[in-house]
C-alpha cells in the first residue's frame, strides 16, 4: 500500500500542471518516505531523524494544502511525531507495534468466544 498510493497519485495528478497538484504529490511522498523509514527492520539515530524530518514536512504541507483539516487535534498525528523517539528507545517498530494483537482480538471477537470457557477456539479455527 505504501508504494501503490504514491504511484497511483502521481499517475492521476502528474498530467495536471497546477501547483496544488504538484504539492499534493510532494506531500504524499513525504508521508510515504516516513512510513518506509518507520517500517524498516533496523533503525538508527539517522533514520529516526529522517523519519521526523519527513513527518514534520508532511504535517506542515498538509496544513497548507487543507487549512480546514485540524491535524493538531488528531491523536494519530500527535503520536506520529513521537515515533522517532520510540524508534530510538525500543528499536524497529515491527518489534513492538500492536497490529498482531489487534488482529488476534478481532479474530476472537468474530469467533464469538464470549461465555465459552474451556473451548480451544483458536485450534478449531486454524485446524480444520
Amino acid at each position: 500500500m505504501t508504494v501503490l498510493l504514491p504511484i497511483s497519485l502521481v499517475r492521476l495528478l502528474s498530467s495536471q500542471k497546477d501547483l496544488r497538484s504538484q504539492a499534493i504529490i510532494k506531500n504524499t511522498m513525504n508521508l510515504s518516505q516516513a512510513i518506509i523509514i518507520a517500517s524498516k527492520c533496523t533503525t538508527s539515530p539517522q533514520w529516526a531523524a529522517e523519519y521526523e524530518k519527513y513527518m514534520k514536512r508532511y504535517r506542515k504541507t498538509l496544513k497548507a494544502l487543507f487549512p480546514n483539516f485540524d491535524s493538531f487535534s488528531k491523536p494519530n498525528f500527535h503520536l506520529a511525531l513521537h515515533l522517532s523517539a520510540l524508534l530510538l528507545r525500543f528499536g524497529p517498530a515491527h518489534g513492538w507495534w500492536c497490529y498482531g494483537f489487534e488482529h488476534l482480538i478481532g479474530l476472537l471477537t468474530r469467533l464469538g468466544t464470549i461465555n465459552k470457557l474451556g473451548k480451544d477456539v483458536l485450534k478449531s479455527h486454524y485446524c480444520s
